[in-house]
């Protein structure tokens, strides 16, 4: 459904058709007396709910030397309670026809899931167990740690993965950002289960959660199964002041992972961006889009279609609480892989010195602006936006106002942004592929780090 709705924007934006402007649902927002904030949207159109909840536990908040700390922690609640164990768990939501995952990113974690409305009451009975009643179980600790050790080599395996990890481990270093949230192996060997059950006590607390709830339920009702189940959590979050902000790049990092059987050079080139809740924010997406984030983007027609060094080629960007990471993702084969880094450079410079045609930006806007209604559908997009608005603590109006602030953006400003945050001398490149075959080409853009692609 979400990729015909995605060729109906793109038909649309080709035809010229206006994108609606987004308008949030109203939504009602009350808080427990256990300091637990609570978000009720009420969508009526089917018998379902999405469902989030979300603390501020996430793996900034690992301990030193434990990396993935956090990641372990968010993964026991449901592997067992004082009173259900992990398939008693499982059935129980499967039986109110829902389903519930548990998730850890760097600032974040919790639980999301959805549930058919007529058994909704069933979601919180499992939460309230599940917060409640947490007894990590030492055998299921050690399965919880095994399997992040197995996803960590997962991404270690595939040189896509590897390149994006990595390239955020370069920008942020330094940071408790800069490692995966799965954390490394030397940390996941040494965590403890009674480290992982301190870390879901000392964060895991009502004052330091957010629940959405969206779809057909109504404030009242979600407001009684709370009460009811999750009236008597108590507790007050104890959390670890985050260290400062990484600093931009001085000068050119290239850091080359030496994979043997890699038949392609992944790219990534990059550095950091505003974040969200910045003035630089909405420029820097329209800069972004001309630059490579479109299908008419320029990397798209310089390394795609005019060249065609690789299928695909895009700036992308993830955003925190205080800024985040845009990079420009690509692969291509080894004899290109100096020409591809060179289109990129190039047309980044030629961004930062050259004004940007009037009819490429309104052509890059309409585009966006034509797409930006997508992440504004279902009942899962509206529970991430309210979390969005609770973690990086932005207004509504940073979502509504968007499409009319991307118009108003001028060539000076996207010039502006590029010279801000796109990579012209100081930039962090990663590449990953055969060492004997990308050390000579990669020398030409700065002192070239090898190392083997293998477990942190």
């Amino acid at each position: 459904m979400k990729k015909i709705a995605l060729l109906l924007a793109i038909s649309l934006i080709v035809t010229g058709a206006v994108a609606a402007k987004v308008m949030l649902p109203q939504a009602t927002r009350f808080q427990l007396d256990n300091g637990l904030s609570v978000v009720v949207v009420e969508r009526h159109t089917l018998p379902l709910f999405s469902i989030g909840v979300i603390f501020r536990a996430g793996s900034i908040y690992d301990e030193p030397s434990r990396e993935g700390l956090a990641t372990v922690c968010n993964d026991l609640p449901l592997r067992g309670t004082a009173t259900h164990s992990a398939k008693e768990i499982t059935d129980q939501v499967s039986f109110g026809g829902g389903q519930l995952q548990n998730y850890c990113d760097r600032e974040d974690a919790g639980f999301v899931g959805e549930f058919m409305s007529a058994y909704g009451e069933s979601c919180f009975e499992i939460l309230g167990d599940v917060i409640l009643n947490s007894v990590f179980l030492e055998d299921e600790f050690e399965k919880a740690r095994q399997q992040a050790q197995a996803y960590l080599a997962g991404i270690l395996e595939d040189p896509r993965a590897a390149a994006d990890d990595f390239i955020f481990s370069q920008v942020l270093g330094g940071t408790p950002y800069a490692h995966s949230p799965l954390g490394t192996t030397t940390g996941l060997d040494s965590v403890t289960r009674d480290e992982a059950f301190s870390f879901f006590k000392r964060y895991y607390t009502p004052d330091n959660c957010l629940i959405v709830v969206c779809g057909d339920v109504t404030s009242d009702i979600v407001r009684t199964w709370l009460i009811k189940y999750l009236g008597q959590w108590q507790g007050k979050a104890d959390r670890t002041p985050i260290g400062q902000n990484p600093p931009p790049a001085k000068g050119p990092t290239v850091l080359l992972l030496n994979k043997e059987d890699a038949t392609q050079a992944q790219i990534r080139l990059g550095g950091l961006c505003p974040a969200k809740g910045n003035s630089d924010y909405v420029p820097f997406e329209a800069a972004k889009t001309v630059f490579g984030g479109s299908f008419t983007s320029r990397l798209t027609n310089e390394i795609r279609i005019n060249r065609g060094l690789s299928y695909t080629a895009r700036c992308e960007a993830s955003y925190f609480s205080a800024g985040g990471v845009a990079y420009v993702n690509t692969f291509t084969r080894y004899e290109t892989v100096s020409e591809a880094i060179d289109v990129i450079l190039a047309e980044s410079r030629r961004m930062q010195t050259e004004l940007v045609p009037d009819s490429e930006l309104a052509g890059a806007i309409k585009y966006q602006s034509g797409l930006y209604p997508l992440d504004f559908e279902t009942n899962d997009d509206i529970v991430s936006v309210f979390v969005s608005m609770w973690l990086y603590d932005l207004e509504a109006s940073s979502f509504e106002d968007f499409q009319e602030k991307l118009k108003t953006v001028e060539s000076r400003q996207v010039m502006d942004q590029a010279r801000k945050y796109f990579p012209s001398q100081n930039f962090h490149l990663v590449v990953v592929g055969r060492a004997d075959s990308l050390e000579a080409p990669l020398r030409k853009y700065g002192q070239v780090t090898i190392k083997d692609l293998i477990a942190p």
